[in-house]
């Protein structure tokens, strides 16, 4: 158990290491960037997924599952299931923007 928890700690400090380059990176684009949306949409997937990392790592260490209930495990259900709509949501996102650069004339490839 000690090793689940360590690598969850490590996890959950990486994904707030990411948060944290992909907010500086977000501050420098101009407002009203596609790319803006796209990182802010990057940003909410990865604060879910951080949210969940948190929430599992502190069920696993306190045992709540063991000593509240099942219920307690629904938390990460829900946060993984909000990460992965928001995933679809910036996938079309990011469609749209491939879609709108190649109404410009942009290549996206050699």
């Amino acid at each position: 158990m000690w090793f689940e928890i360590s690598m969850s700690s490590f996890i959950t400090v990486m994904f707030i290491t990411t948060v944290f380059f992909v907010n500086k990176a977000f501050k420098e684009l101009p407002a009203g960037s596609p790319l803006r949306y796209y990182a802010e949409s990057h940003i909410t997937i990865l604060l879910l997924l951080m949210l969940y990392s948190v929430w599992h790592t502190l069920n696993r260490a306190f045992q709540w599952t063991d000593i509240i209930g099942p219920f307690m495990v629904y938390p990460e259900y829900l946060l993984i299931a909000l990460a992965v709509l928001m995933i679809l949501f910036s996938s079309f996102r990011l469609y749209r923007i491939y879609q709108k650069a190649k109404e410009m004339g942009l290549t996206l490839h050699e």
